[in-house]
């Protein structure tokens, strides 16, 4: 997991010396000059001086929790989509980054289709074929990505037609996270459940097994039950839950 805080720099304004002004009449002429004016306040308690030091103190202690999140890694995280027929993979990832294909493609000896996944799991690329995931017999087109949180579903659907979330939400009561897929079988939308949850409490859970697990790991599902993972994934790595506290 990348940090994603980037640390700021404060500084106190240093003020010039007290401005000086003339006072004139209605004729500008001068009446007093050089006059300094301050404003007089009575202060009813000090409070706590807000300063560069201080503000520079608050972001040392946001980058360091950047920093500790960022060591702890785990999870998935959808980095938008990839043109496979560049024949190169993303450069730079981060353990857990996947990338959808929108153009088919060769990348080192490995094809791919539309709507195949590539995911970095820390040492390789691994394919992942969206149409195996899908529980639907007919024609499947891939039509893009989609933004749940519009509240809305695409308009204008044709069978067979499915889009990956890239934006969680909600659409008709039912609630999408990123690397989920909608898919059209006609008459209704239907989720196909892909994307990553995090859950911050194990107590959160209802009818897991959750012995052996451990914070900062993962529950993944191998198709049959869920089972404690390591290092925040398991398996094809599309099924899982992140613990962040027991």
């Amino acid at each position: 997991m990348a940090k994603i805080y980037e640390k700021q720099t404060w500084t106190d304004e240093e003020l010039a010396a007290a401005e000086s002004y003339d006072i004139i009449d209605s004729e500008s002429l001068p009446i007093h000059e050089d006059v300094t004016i301050t404003l007089k306040t009575e202060v009813l308690q000090e409070g706590t001086q807000l300063n560069a030091d201080r503000m520079n103190h608050i972001e040392d202690g946001i980058d360091d929790l950047d920093t500790t999140l960022s060591e702890i890694g785990g999870g998935l995280y959808f980095r938008g989509e990839w043109d496979a027929s560049t024949e190169a993979y993303p450069v730079e990832p981060e353990s857990g980054d996947y990338y959808l294909i929108t153009t088919a493609g060769t990348i080192e000896a490995v094809v791919y289709e539309v709507g195949d996944l590539i995911t970095w799991d820390g040492a390789a690329w691994l394919k992942t074929q969206l149409s195996k995931e899908i529980d639907f017999s007919g024609a499947l087109t891939y039509k893009g990505v989609w933004d749940a949180s519009t509240e809305a579903y695409p308009a204008d659907p044709i069978t067979g037609d499915y889009y990956v979330i890239s934006t969680a939400g909600t659409i008709d009561g039912t609630a999408y996270v990123v690397g989920d897929i909608i898919l059209y079988n006609g008459e209704d939308w239907e989720k196909t459940a892909l994307g990553v949850d995090v859950v911050q409490n194990l107590g959160d859970l209802e009818d897991v097994d959750t012995t052996g697990a451990v914070e900062g790991n993962a529950l993944v599902y191998d198709g049959e039950e869920w089972a404690p993972g390591e290092g925040g994934g398991g398996g094809d790595g599309l099924h899982s839950f992140l613990l962040m506290g027991a």
